[in-house]
């Protein structure tokens, strides 16, 4: 069942119609093309799909989108470039 889905995109208000269900990593990387945000562990654990939602870090593969209705949300490309680099650090 799709619903009208209301959020704000890198600043941009978005109505779209979609699946509620579906979760905010597939959403962003084929409704909308920003491929980077990527698909890692699909759990939430390795942080690859870490998006902003109202300035706070989110897992989007575990997030479904009916859940950003209404809300900010900023994709950041090199947030799981940062997650790696801390990971390394503690192993060291």
């Amino acid at each position: 069942m799709q619903e009208t889905i209301r959020f704000e995109l890198n600043g941009k208000k978005i109505e779209t119609l979609l699946d509620p269900t579906l979760t905010l990593l597939w959403v962003l990387r084929n409704k909308f093309g920003l491929t980077g945000t990527k698909y890692g562990c699909g759990m939430g654990f390795c942080g690859a799909c870490t998006v902003l939602l109202e300035q706070e870090a989110v897992r989007s593969c575990m997030l479904p989108v009916g859940d950003a209705d209404i809300k900010k949300l900023s994709p950041s490309k090199d947030w799981h470039v940062m997650v790696i680099c801390i990971l390394f650090k503690k192993l060291l």
